[in-house]
């Protein structure tokens, strides 16, 4: 019903959560609760904390560190407090897609999923899966280790306490 509705309205426990078009809610969820609701699979949630580094600002969690000096933030971040970065699958470059300027990671391919015309590697890093929707067609053996970035243009910033878009 998502891909008829020109607005939407998420709920939980008889209150809205959020209002706006599919789209909207999509790529720029109000919360916790609002980023998992939408999405197959649904947005990787990444606990760690923001810090400024050379008048940038970076998320930092465990072995990563991704740019987010583009976010459009709702307020002044605290970087006293710890937050969660979500991204969807679809901005979750792994394997042969990791551009070789793009600071990346390694983590351990546990799972090939084909769905058709893409197919979701789901990569095991510092103890938590994190899923990558792709089109290529190099084949990939599951245990195999395998490089993987985030767009950091794309990615969603919530307080860890709240739930609350940062």
């Amino acid at each position: 019903a998502m891909t008829l509705a020109t607005r939407m309205a998420v709920m939980k426990g008889g209150a809205i959560q959020q209002f706006g078009t599919p789209a909207e809610v999509y790529a720029r969820p109000e919360n916790l609760f609002v980023a998992t609701f939408l999405g197959a699979p649904p947005m990787n949630l990444l606990r760690g904390r923001l810090e400024a580094d050379e008048g940038r600002l970076r998320f930092r969690g465990p072995g990563l560190d991704v740019d987010v000096s583009a976010y459009a933030f709702k307020g002044t971040p605290d970087p006293t407090r710890p937050c969660v970065l979500g991204v969807r699958p679809e901005d979750v470059r792994a394997g042969g897609a990791v551009r070789p300027h793009e600071a990346s990671w390694e983590g351990r391919l546990t799972l090939v999923e084909p769905m058709g015309n893409h197919r979701v590697l789901w990569i095991e890093h510092q103890g938590g899966q994190i899923a990558s929707i792709d089109q290529d067609k190099t084949p990939l053996a599951s245990g195999a280790a395998v490089p993987f970035s985030i767009d950091g243009a794309h990615v969603s910033l919530f307080d860890e306490e709240t739930g609350a878009r940062i």
